[in-house]
């Protein structure tokens, strides 16, 4: 295509990342990679949400859960195209600022005693009285 630099330079299978300025992401004339970009937020945030759902887990499923959101976003590995610095960067993001946001949510949220379960259905069975 004559007169667009872009054209053939990226295959439709390839999976190797590359990076999106700011106008060729509002650009209306790009839905394949606009798609591949909110589907990489979609990751991001999936990881986040999980990492902060299952923080206060200490076993089983949810705690298995936040280590592998945890490794997820601690990772530098750059070879995989969905690695969290990878998303990060595609989408503009300061990866070492949200992990920093994270660890930060993280101590706060350890330093808030938890209340178990068993409590909270006492003080609602003892409500009526």
């Amino acid at each position: 295509m004559r007169g667009n630099p872009d054209h053939g330079r990226y295959s439709e299978g390839s999976l190797e990342p590359h990076t999106i300025l700011p106008g060729q992401f509002f650009r209306g004339d790009r839905p394949r990679v606009e798609r591949e970009l909110a589907l990489m937020l979609a990751v991001l945030e999936e990881a986040v949400d999980v990492y902060q759902k299952q923080a206060h887990v200490v076993r089983g499923r949810g705690r298995r859960l936040f280590t592998e959101a945890e490794e997820w976003l601690w990772t530098d590995d750059t070879t995989w195209l969905f690695s969290s610095r990878n998303i990060c960067d595609n989408l503009g993001i300061d990866i070492e600022y949200l992990r920093r946001g994270l660890r930060q949510w993280h101590k706060r949220r350890l330093e808030i005693p938890s209340r178990s379960p068993t409590l909270q259905l006492r003080e609602i069975g003892n409500e009526g009285k």
